[in-house]
């Protein structure tokens, strides 16, 4: 795992990247499905989001996919 893997990401940008609402986010969080944590906020990393992404198999918002 690399240092750029644990960069925070805010539920806003989880849900902008993802192309759901914020509340979906938020109850995947509640829920266990994507991991996250408090600082601020809700927040979740960018490694949880790509591992989430991969097991959902679903497509990022293209504008952010790398």
């Amino acid at each position: 795992m690399t240092t750029s893997s644990l960069v925070p990401v805010t539920v806003r940008e989880a849900a902008q990247r993802l192309g759901v609402a914020e509340s979906t986010i938020r109850r995947w969080m509640r829920e266990g499905d994507l991991e996250g944590y408090r600082l601020g906020g809700l927040r979740t990393t960018e490694d949880a989001l790509r591992r989430f992404v991969e097991s959902r198999k679903l497509q990022p918002d293209a504008a952010h996919s790398r």
